[in-house]
């Protein structure tokens, strides 16, 4: 079986919450954070989409799936740029670009060789860097989710079919964990604000979490699905509720 999960979008995310740093958040339990109650409340909310390919580029020029000569053709040519090949860690070589603050990683999205390297991430922590709706680093909580629709009568979020609550979704009902067991078909949506206690010093950060995939389709005796599935991570500090990072990212589900 030959499937590309989302090893790497764990390994960002717990890097980007170590790179946002912590300091000064101490005190604050994951039970002070944002609620969507509270966001709910007194809403003037107009947003009428839910996150979808539509949303994948930052400074309205960069896209998920560009590849590396697209984006020079853009931005010009970067402020650094590496490519590695021996250290292949989870999808093969791969090359890291930087634009100021703006963090670019491109995979090897056909197996084959480095012309097949297409953006799988964009990553950055400059308010400068503008991201769906005008989102960026500095936003609170409320801007983030007041952006997109939400489902007020959305459920709790819970992971491995636990009783305990490790968040609210925003809308939909369903997350990866899922995929095996309930098998979707065709496109998913789903978002919601995921509370992460690691108990490890990084309790007082969270996620508002928004992905998207279209079509998801499974093989004939749906042990293998396959589609392109689309990620935008805003990474909170707990403390203020504002933005700290924000990450797109492409997996393409083989």
């Amino acid at each position: 079986m030959k499937k590309k999960i989302c090893v790497l979008l764990a390994f960002a995310m717990l890097t980007a919450v170590v790179l946002c740093g912590c300091d000064g958040l101490d005190g604050v339990s994951p039970s002070d954070l944002v609620s969507l109650t509270d966001l709910l409340s007194g809403s003037d909310m107009t947003a009428v989409h839910r996150f979808g390919k539509g949303d994948i580029t930052v400074n309205g020029k960069v896209a998920l799936g560009m590849t590396p000569g697209e984006v020079k053709e853009i931005l010009g040519q970067p402020d650094s740029e590496n490519t590695f090949t021996e250290d292949q860690f989870i999808y093969g070589p791969y090359t890291e670009m930087e634009y100021g603050g703006l963090h670019l990683t491109f995979f090897d999205a056909e197996n084959g060789d480095l012309e097949h390297f297409t953006l799988g991430t964009i990553w950055s922590e400059d308010p400068a860097d503008i991201f769906a709706n005008g989102l960026h680093t500095g936003c609170t909580a409320d801007e983030v989710v007041k952006s997109f629709v939400m489902d007020p009568n959305a459920p709790k979020l819970r992971f491995d079919n636990s009783d305990s609550d490790y968040g609210q979704y925003l809308y939909g009902d369903f997350n990866s964990n899922d995929i095996l067991d309930l098998k979707p078909k065709g496109k998913l949506e789903y978002a919601y604000i995921h509370r992460w206690d690691t108990n490890d010093g990084y309790d007082n950060t969270y996620m508002i979490e928004y992905y998207y995939a279209d079509p998801l389709t499974w093989n004939e005796d749906e042990t293998v699905y396959a589609g392109e599935y689309y990620s935008m991570i805003f990474y909170m500090d707990g403390e203020n509720d504002v933005v700290t990072s924000i990450m797109l990212s492409l997996d393409r589900l083989l």
